[in-house]
């Protein structure tokens, strides 16, 4: 079986990176995607491809998407793992971030699920994997207050799961959530870029 050729978002740190690297160490050919370049370039070093991609913008997905497919033909598995969320009570959220952990996390996943369809659809075959932390499917009062994507996460992880789940009945494209831990520092970096808007 030749080796699968995958695309992972949010891959500059924790969860993201230590996937990437562990399946760039089992012999994949692994495309590490990050938002900066400066976070994307760092992840050559471990032996994976680095590729810039905001996943909020769908054309900056599909052209990602597309040059993986040119250059080897194929693309085996998208990895959604970009996510994110303030550490703000629920209620207290200011408007434009509550919109940026929607369209972070609910949004920015289908519009990778929708490019890497397309190229699966084409070549018969596929696996979408949507990542997700294990703090939003225990949803709890400190849980609450510390992270609104808890507070969203079951709506998150059914629409994003099972809408492709519908989708794609009858064909040949597998699809998955897991929950993960959330690492402390993580969600530290993630809580800084949130709040600063970058």
């Amino acid at each position: 079986m030749r080796d699968r050729v995958v695309l992972i978002t949010g891959a500059a740190a924790g969860i993201g990176r230590s996937t990437a690297q562990r399946l760039a160490r089992d012999g994949h050919v692994v495309y590490a995607g990050a938002r900066r370049s400066e976070s994307a370039q760092a992840l050559a070093g471990d032996g994976c491809r680095p590729v810039t991609l905001d996943v909020t913008d769908p054309a900056a997905i599909e052209r990602v998407v597309s040059e993986i497919e040119a250059t080897h033909g194929a693309i085996d598995v998208l990895i959604n793992n970009a996510g994110g969320s303030p550490p703000h009570q629920a209620a207290d959220v200011p408007a434009r971030l509550a919109e940026r952990v929607v369209q972070l996390n609910l949004l920015a996943p289908l519009y990778c699920a929708q490019a890497a369809t397309r190229h699966f659809q084409t070549q018969g075959s596929g696996a979408i994997v949507n990542l997700a932390s294990v703090a939003g499917a225990r949803l709890s009062r400190e849980a609450a207050t510390l992270d609104l994507k808890s507070v969203i996460q079951d709506s998150i992880l059914g629409v994003r799961t099972a809408f492709f789940r519908v989708l794609l009945a009858g064909e040949r494209i597998k699809v998955q959530e897991q929950n993960v831990t959330l690492l402390q520092q993580e969600l530290k970096n993630a809580t800084a870029r949130l709040e600063a808007g970058t």
